[in-house]
């Protein structure tokens, strides 16, 4: 069965999208475990994780000629995401 899926999703090019999937449910959780427990590791993986899909998104948007700037802007936001998320970390206010 898994075989047959793995196939499907690699002829399809689904692979992103399974990815954002992974990724939303992860960042699910790690809301969770934040409401619950209010550690900051949680929230910092829910802003790297969202970065994460905006630059995976990007990548997708990048292929395709007619988006090919919005892809650019999706992955230059993403890094600036990161990058604003490690200044955070490094000042103390996270």
């Amino acid at each position: 069965m898994f075989k047959r899926f793995n196939r499907f999703i690699k002829d399809k090019g689904l692979i992103t999208e399974v990815l954002n999937i992974i990724m939303g449910i992860l960042m699910v959780v790690a809301l969770l475990v934040f409401s619950f427990t209010g550690t900051t590791f949680s929230i910092c993986l829910v802003i790297v994780l969202g970065a994460l899909m905006n630059i995976l998104n990007g990548f997708t948007f990048y292929r395709n000629k007619e988006k090919k700037t919005m892809g650019m802007s999706m992955i230059f936001f993403g890094i600036v995401i990161v990058f604003i998320l490690i200044i955070f970390l490094s000042m103390g206010i996270i």
